[in-house]
């Protein structure tokens, strides 16, 4: 059936089946690889399930103003990434709270506070979404955002009272270099394009062209020592 053509609820309701009907938020879930450098005392895994919300990541550009004549428009320069929040329910052994905490410490040594390569403290974080059909994390996604060079810019407060019986939970922030959607390879390194080596051969034609003049004149000055 494809686009619907006008306004009757049935008509879009079977245009939406066509595609595996809509998305639901709450079929989701979360991979945590903390970096590989160090021994964190919570195994990886463990807390993953325990993230109750989160954010898919999003991506924009930033721009900056151009105006030469008439309207000024803005010009795209630079991808940007904000950092997202995610919730996680904290169990009776803290594990999610230790796990969090540690790699925070890792970043910046508390005792010494010395800060670790960059290189050495980030990890990976993939949030995966499945449909109403899928009924084990084992089976295929629909759709897995991989955030790379993940790591925690802040764990936030822990709320307590007597008058709060609430199940305790917490946010992280998480940053990361870039996003891409698994599956995929627009991320990767392009191979070098047919505009670079044009540049490229014309330098190199550039510069011989200058040597030969050089050779030229250094070649007159030989023969014509007296000018």
């Amino acid at each position: 059936m494809g686009r619907p053509t006008g306004f009757n609820p049935t008509e879009f309701m079977s245009s939406v089946e066509e595609m595996g009907g809509l998305s639901r938020r709450n079929r989701y879930s979360m991979s945590i690889t903390p970096p590989t450098s160090s021994s964190f005392s919570i195994p990886s895994g463990k807390i993953d399930f325990l993230a109750i919300s989160c954010l898919l990541p999003s991506k924009q550009f930033a721009t900056t103003e151009n105006r030469i004549y008439g309207f000024s428009k803005n010009i795209p320069y630079d991808v940007t990434y904000e950092p997202i929040l995610v919730t996680f329910l904290n169990p009776n052994d803290w594990s999610t709270r230790k796990f969090w905490d540690e790699w925070l410490d890792y970043i910046q040594n508390p005792s010494s506070f010395n800060m670790q390569y960059y290189s050495k403290c980030t990890g990976t974080v993939e949030i995966s979404v499945f449909d109403e059909e899928n009924t084990s994390l084992s089976d295929t996604p629909r759709y897995t955002a991989v955030l790379q060079e993940a790591w925690p810019e802040r764990m936030s407060a822990y709320a307590l009272g007597y008058e709060n019986s609430d199940l305790g939970n917490f946010e992280i922030s998480l940053r990361y270099k870039q996003w891409y959607e698994k599956g995929t390879t627009r991320h990767e390194k392009a191979e070098s394009t047919g505009a670079t080596k044009t540049f490229i051969r014309s330098t190199q034609v550039g510069r011989t062209a200058g040597q030969r003049k050089r050779d030229t004149l250094r070649a007159s000055q030989t023969n014509n020592p007296n000018d």
